[in-house]
């Protein structure tokens, strides 16, 4: 079982380059938009390494727009961009089309548009990326996810998980993950194909990523009424209800408790890429 993050141990200065590496990568960033003040967190899967998560803050006549954007791992078959990989391509395309000026559900079927190509057989190794996006106006949050970012909302005082399903659908995921279970060697290229055998129908999805398919699923949520803090997440936060409450605490953990705490299939990255936005309604001046 793994320990809760108020009893992980911080490591000592002495610890390993790698550690301190990512001590140094993590950016931390802060805005003042409007009546809403947004904290940013951003950190590469591995030093050195770009990472294929992207975030959007978003002022729009009298709205505000916010997105995480996490680029799926391309396969061995998935094309390049201008030199750039399918994951860093596609979140690019998913936050390029959230800054224009039309509806949510225009700008995410616009970028799915654009993104999805027949030609390539594998829904795998097409370039796709999962999103978050939340539309603050007034008192009301509008949301969209596809795929596996969250989305968390804080009202009197208790912390909330906005979407709560799986993005697979029950029989996916149950076959999915037994075969995970059973082939603990499997090496990269075997997953993915695996994955595609698997998970190839769009009928195996609740939620997807743009890219994916041709017609994509998504998740809808409004918050009426106002709310104390919003967060969105890329999954590679790893958040839970006591992980939010205590964010900055957890986040300074989180390399630390992947390398001594997570169970992982042998081709799995030990570290992800992580992005996390926090919005917060400051009180104006009467």
């Amino acid at each position: 079982m793994s320990r809760s993050p108020a009893t992980l141990s911080v490591p000592a200065p002495r610890s390993s380059g790698r550690w301190e590496s990512h001590l140094k990568s993590r950016k931390h960033s802060r805005w003042r938009v409007g009546a809403m003040e947004i904290e940013c967190w951003e950190e590469a899967g591995a030093p050195g390494v770009p990472s294929q998560d992207q975030s959007l803050i978003h002022c729009a006549r009298d709205r505000l727009r916010l997105a995480v954007i996490d680029g799926c791992t391309p396969t061995p078959h998935t094309p390049r961009y201008l030199g750039v990989d399918g994951a860093t391509w596609a979140a690019s395309v998913i936050r390029a089309g959230l800054q224009a000026e039309r509806p949510l559900s225009d700008s995410i079927a616009a970028a799915n548009e654009f993104l999805f190509d027949p030609r390539i057989a594998s829904s795998r190794a097409r370039p796709q990326a999962v999103f978050v996006v939340a539309e603050v106006a007034a008192n009301r949050v509008k949301l969209i996810r596809g795929g596996d970012c969250e989305a968390w909302v804080e009202r009197d005082g208790r912390w909330e998980r906005v979407f709560e399903r799986s993005m697979l659908a029950p029989w996916a995921e149950r076959a999915y993950e037994r075969w995970k279970q059973e082939h603990p060697h499997a090496g990269r290229g075997e997953l993915c194909e695996i994955e595609e055998e698997i998970l190839g129908l769009r009928a195996a999805w609740h939620s997807t990523a743009l890219g994916r398919f041709g017609e994509p699923l998504v998740e809808r949520a409004t918050i009426e009424g106002g709310f104390s803090r919003l967060l969105l997440s890329s999954d590679g936060a790893r958040l839970d209800p006591r992980r939010v409450a205590d964010l900055e605490a957890w986040l300074e953990r989180l390399r630390h408790w992947e390398r001594h705490e997570l169970r992982r299939h042998a081709s799995s990255k030990v570290h992800d890429d992580v992005t996390v936005l926090r919005a917060s309604p400051v009180a104006t001046p009467a």
